[in-house]
């Protein structure tokens, strides 16, 4: 029997889609999510998944391989601040969570976790905009 390594796909290959590249004009952020519409999943670290994210790039399959990182990690942040890909991933939409269960569960896990952490406020001070992102998620009662 023959596995498929998912990993080893790219968001193209799992979406089925191949996209054009974007028009001129378009933005820097905008060009590189395109690029790493051919990148393996596995290849994709924080400051990848942090620009898929922002631009929400097949949230189906990029937010679990973020989650996968931020609980080996929930500060991961690749070059950008502490939290960046935790602060990219909760700037999702609630409709998104609403409509994967098991991703909400591990989000919630994963905010757990961040939470019990006694020197928190040095990385993610009280004005980090994640505050404003998670408070938005509970209102909504994804978390």
């Amino acid at each position: 029997m023959n596995t498929i390594d998912l990993g080893s796909l790219t968001l193209e290959d799992l979406d089925g889609e191949t996209r054009p590249e974007p028009p001129a004009g378009a933005s820097r952020e905008r060009h590189a999510a395109h690029a790493l519409r051919q990148t393996p999943i596995r290849a994709l670290g924080a400051e990848e998944l942090f620009v898929l994210l922002r631009q929400r790039e097949s949230l189906g399959s990029v937010a679990p391989w973020a989650l996968t990182l931020l609980e080996q990690d929930p500060l991961a942040a690749g070059d950008f601040l502490p939290g960046g890909l935790l602060l990219a991933l909760t700037g999702i939409p609630a409709e998104f969570w609403y409509g994967n269960p098991h991703s909400t569960a591990r989000l919630r896990a994963i905010v757990e976790t961040l939470s019990a952490q006694p020197d928190l406020g040095t990385f993610l001070p009280a004005d980090h905009k994640i505050w404003q992102h998670l408070d938005t998620l509970r209102t909504a009662e994804v978390l």
